[in-house]
């Protein structure tokens, strides 16, 4: 029963730490802490040297708060927190968190930890075209790729932004075509390959007549923040033949 939080990410969880039925002697440490709050991100999720923090607050049994010391621990490799609840992540995989105050023992906070992508690549010709009798293209594959100890290796866990940049369509439920899900632009996530989990095609839309051409711009921008990945701005040229 915890929660995370790293003031970047705006939105906090909030859980509180009781004591476990049945302890005893644990109602309350010799500090007067009753209870621990800990405030995490709701998606504790970190990209390889990324960092969150948690904060922790110790109340005694009215709710308020108490000067006590909170100690933190990380038995994992894959990441460590200091002696203020700042995790830092060090490798992929999963890695846990937990503190502690007194007696007071918080359940683990686990992170997932995911590669930084570095480069979007686009998979394959940018130029598509779609026969008559078909009503889309194939997938339109990008790739997110990270650079990591001299090696480069597919990015999981990480999103790729597809959006309808021509046409444009000035009255959206008046478009002609639409990428799967029936959507202008779409988020996708990355799978192990990092790759779309879901594909992504672009659709003819049903009673409508199709353009000529149509333009699929792909972007990426990093976990926690707006830098944009490199690679972001490559489009798909779709030609239909009608």
């Amino acid at each position: 029963m915890t929660a995370r939080p790293d003031t970047r990410w705006g939105r906090l969880g909030i859980l509180a730490l009781l004591l476990a039925a049945g302890c005893t002697n644990l109602t309350e440490t010799d500090s007067g802490v009753a209870t621990l709050q800990l405030l995490t991100p709701i998606q504790p999720i970190l990209q390889l040297g990324d960092t969150a923090r948690i904060i922790a607050r110790a109340l005694d049994n009215s709710g308020e708060d108490v000067s006590a010391t909170i100690e933190w621990r990380a038995p994992d490799s894959t990441l460590t927190v200091d002696s203020t609840g700042l995790v830092t992540a060090d490798s992929e995989g999963t890695g846990r968190v937990q503190a502690r105050s007194g007696s007071l023992i918080s359940d683990f906070i686990t992170f997932t930890i995911i590669l930084r992508p570095d480069t979007l690549v686009l998979v394959g010709s940018s130029t598509v075209q779609v026969p008559a009798v078909q009503d889309s293209t194939p997938a339109l594959v990008a790739r997110l790729d990270s650079h990591h100890l001299g090696d480069t290796l597919p990015a999981s866990g990480g999103t790729i932004i597809y959006q309808i940049v021509d046409p444009v369509f000035p009255d959206p439920f008046l478009r002609s075509v639409e990428l799967t899900g029936q959507v202008l632009i779409d988020t996708v996530t990355t799978g192990a390959a990092g790759t779309p989990i879901t594909p992504v095609q672009l659709w003819r839309v049903d009673g409508r007549p199709s353009p000529d051409s149509a333009i699929v711009e792909i972007r990426a921008a990093r976990f926690q923040g707006t830098e944009v990945v490199p690679g972001s701005g490559q489009r798909f040229i779709v030609h239909f033949e009608n």
